[in-house]
């Protein structure tokens, strides 16, 4: 836990030292945190759970911070700001109809080198009140399973946030595994999730909500394998929103993640392993064969033109398995996005580059 006294500025204007706060204006409680980020600080009313960015006004008047709702939205509130003590901060909440008093003392946060209180879980985690998991069932390629579909508070724009994945019908000895596996894609509370992680960088850089939809879907449903899709799209405060898709590949017998690279021989492209921070050292695919290119390239929809002359020699590509082949999708950088597209090779293509591996798993799905 982090707990640093709150330190007296060397200069004018640097009193909203970073720290976590929790305190009132008028009588209605609220958190505060102070960052060295776009904007001074963000804060939220216990009872709305929606952030406040604090922004200081257009001639930085040392003490006194703005009010901005979403991206530069004046509430019409004004904080006048001085510091208490080396734990507190005191003010006035202004308006043009009301005057109320702010006070504000420093509470300990959970803080590691890459993080700080807008970040941190004891900010976030009251936000996430009032969510849950919704279960409906659905049906691929005949097969029945369980739709969990998250829905986030009212303190979260609808349109904003989707979160989306799905159960087994637990038939084979892995199923249970893989479904808590798959049960990961849904924020647990903690503030912790890839959701709330985005939400606190939003805090950090614009004092307001982001975007973020995350579904995992189903691309192959075996009695052996299961093909998993994860689409993402999100804004977390940087230069433009981002969007990929990820491909795992799990053993319902083990219940274990599979790298579908082992699938091809070692010639057919070049790898390298990830880093201990991926839940499987997968080997990462950059530059595949020129065999394995072409046969990816005679399922390209737009082979020939400008497009695939750009995506055929990128470095990078994302593997799935489907019943009928390997699927093939280019890890692209978001000027050239639009130009992916995730094919799937028939089995028949990949004679001579399948490993003995690949091709136990194709005569299994056969």
């Amino acid at each position: 836990m982090f707990s640093a006294p709150l330190a007296q500025a060397e200069t004018e204007g640097e009193q909203f030292a970073s720290g976590l706060y929790d305190g009132t204006i008028g009588k209605m409680p609220i958190r505060v945190c102070f960052d060295a980020g776009s904007v001074t600080g963000t804060y939220y009313y216990l009872e709305h759970l929606k952030p406040i960015a604090l922004r200081p006004d257009k001639d930085e008047t040392p003490g006194l911070l703005v009010e901005r709702l979403g991206y530069d939205d004046p509430t019409g509130g004004i904080w006048h700001m001085a510091i208490s003590g080396q734990d507190a901060l005191s003010g006035k909440w202004v308006s043009a109809k009301r005057n109320l008093p702010i006070r504000l003392k420093r509470k300990p946060f959970t803080k590691d080198q890459f993080t700080g209180p807008c970040e941190s879980p004891e900010f976030l985690a009251p936000r996430m009140r009032g969510d849950k998991v919704v279960e409906s069932e659905a049906v691929f390629e005949g097969v029945s399973y369980t739709r969990l579909r998250y829905v986030a508070g009212p303190q979260f724009e609808s349109e904003s946030v989707s979160i989306a994945s799905f159960a087994l019908k637990p038939e084979q000895s892995g199923d249970t595994l893989i479904n808590a596996t798959l049960r990961k894609a849904m924020p647990d509370g903690s503030g912790t999730s890839n959701f709330m992680q985005c939400m606190g960088m939003m805090h950090l850089r614009w004092g307001a909500d982001g975007t973020f939809h995350h579904e995992v879907m189903p691309e192959l449903i075996s009695d052996r394998w299961l093909g998993v899709v994860h689409s993402t799209s999100i804004y977390c405060g940087g230069a433009h929103p981002s969007f990929w898709n990820k491909r795992r590949v799990y053993d319902r017998q083990s219940g274990e993640e599979v790298d579908p690279s082992l699938f091809l021989t070692d010639a057919s492209f070049v790898f390298y392993d990830v880093s201990s921070d991926d839940p499987l050292p997968q080997r990462l695919v950059r530059h595949v064969s020129d065999e394995l290119k072409t046969a990816i390239g005679k399922n390209w929809s737009v082979e020939g033109s400008d497009c695939w002359q750009e995506i055929r020699d990128f470095p990078g590509w994302e593997l799935g398995l489907a019943r009928n082949g390997i699927v093939f999708e280019p890890d692209l950088p978001h000027v050239i996005k639009a130009c992916g597209e995730a094919v799937t090779v028939p089995w028949s293509q990949l004679d001579g580059m399948l490993s003995e591996k690949g091709k136990a798993v194709r005569d299994s799905l056969q």
